[in-house]
């Protein structure tokens, strides 16, 4: 903390910082893996390494979102880290960062386009809120190295997935964290510039608000779309010895608490994976 790094509690007794990234590469089909630390990182009092994977540009670049705080008690920043030689190193290039320090970016979603170009989906916290808002976007046109200024996308919901359909339509994807809960989907007919959010796709809308996240989607060969996620219900067993549940009563929600040096998670609901299937035109 006296050098203005963020120092987390983790388990009683331990406390640990996210300052540094590493890349792990693999040359035996994952049998074995080479771990390095990136080095071209500036000073960062917090950072996290790229969100859901790094992309392989048509050009052979690799390329990852991650996020970082420069200041202790300053806002998330969104960077991309491109590497033209298979992961051995990697260069830093900054993608949304509000030196206003009013917005903080942080779990960065990237599609390479059939143009060359390369769109960035951020979720955004503003200082001070630990609700996320808008989705907000970015666009390169040289590979990742600079990016747009950062623009407020229509879509309310936070993390987005981006998958680029056969129709050469864009689908977002994205949890839907306010009432009611759930997970939802939007349109993009050309290539980022709009977004058809008036038609918007609600893929669930029946979860309790303590487990919302991250959906994933892919579409299949009969160009039907497929979306995976996690969402959460009324537990349907007890939760502590002292519940008392039977089918002609209420079933009981405790407050999710951390308990016990493993920090297990206990009450509040009943988590589960879940997929949904639908049509392109689905509104």
């Amino acid at each position: 903390e006296r050098h203005g790094y963020v120092v987390e509690t983790t388990f009683p007794g331990i406390v640990g910082t996210l300052t540094s990234l590493s890349c792990s590469r693999s040359f035996d089909g994952g049998k074995t893996y080479e771990h390095r630390p990136i080095e071209s990182l500036p000073r960062l009092a917090r950072v996290y390494g790229s969100f859901r994977r790094c992309i392989e540009l048509r050009d052979g670049t690799l390329l990852a979102a991650c996020a970082g705080n420069r200041q202790r008690d300053g806002v998330d920043f969104s960077f991309a880290l491109r590497s033209a030689d298979k992961g051995a190193s990697w260069d830093f290039h900054p993608v949304a960062e509000d030196l206003n320090g009013r917005h903080g970016f942080n779990e960065t979603e990237i599609l390479e386009l059939p143009d060359g170009r390369i769109i960035a989906m951020m979720r955004c916290h503003d200082a001070g809120e630990s609700v996320g808002n808008y989705l907000y976007q970015s666009v390169s046109d040289d590979g990742g190295v600079s990016w747009s200024p950062f623009q407020r996308t229509p879509i309310w919901g936070y993390p987005a997935q981006l998958i680029l359909l056969k129709s050469g339509n864009i689908l977002c994807t994205y949890a839907h964290r306010r009432h009611p809960f759930g997970h939802r989907a939007c349109l993009s007919h050309d290539l980022g510039e709009t977004w058809d959010y008036e038609n918007e796709k609600i893929i669930r809308d029946d979860s309790l608000p303590g487990l919302v996240g991250y959906p994933t989607s892919i579409q299949l060969e009969d160009e039907t779309i497929l979306t995976a996620y996690a969402m959460s219900k009324i537990p349907r067993i007890p939760y502590r010895e002292d519940d008392q549940t039977n089918p002609d009563d209420d079933l009981l929600i405790h407050a999710r608490v951390r308990v016990s040096e493993r920090q297990n998670w206990h009450g509040g609901y009943h988590g589960f994976a879940g997929v949904s299937r639908y049509t392109e035109d689905y509104v």
